[in-house]
């Protein structure tokens, strides 16, 4: 019984220690979406429902960028037009088009994607941060470019972006 219990005890001491710094490359997991020919993307975190775009209502009198609002679980949520926002060609409006209704901290907003294309692990390592082709507005809510040339936006910096902002 005294060799057991000094196993019992040599393994809890083992399982006590802190933990080694395991990964030096952090990941992080987006949800990859079509825009003007483009993949983006948001990092799955701040991604809390898709939605088809017919449950957007069009509003009159707003910035070009907005298109509109939705209902999300009892809230009323501003729809997003990045194409326009970022000044990216549209080819129209199309039914199967969706929202990405995103969230930071209480802040709520929906986002239009041409199309979903899924979730994906990405290595925040290799992301480049600049890039001489991404310039303009794109270029400040850029939290990089992936090797396979995904554009992952940083969504806490568009949600403080004082200019999406409508008064």
């Amino acid at each position: 019984m005294g060799e057991g219990c000094e196993i019992l005890s040599q393994r809890a001491m083992a399982l006590a220690q802190p933990p080694e710094k395991i990964a030096t490359e952090k990941t992080i997991q987006v949800v990859e979406f079509l825009l003007a020919s483009e993949i983006y993307a948001f990092e799955l975190k701040h991604v809390k429902k898709v939605l088809p775009l017919n449950e957007a209502v069009v509003l009159p009198g707003t910035p070009a960028f907005v298109y509109g609002i939705t209902n999300y679980m009892g809230q009323i949520v501003s729809v997003l037009d990045l194409r326009k926002f970022f000044d990216l060609p549209i080819r129209g409006d199309d039914p199967q088009y969706k929202i990405l209704i995103l969230q930071v901290n209480r802040i709520q907003v929906a986002v239009i994607a041409e199309e979903i294309i899924g979730v994906k692990d990405c290595d925040v390592a290799k992301l480049q941060t600049e890039l001489p082709t991404l310039t303009g507005v794109r270029s400040r809510y850029l939290k990089g470019v992936s090797p396979q040339q995904t554009i992952v936006l940083d969504v806490v910096s568009l949600l403080d972006d004082e200019s999406l902002i409508v008064k």
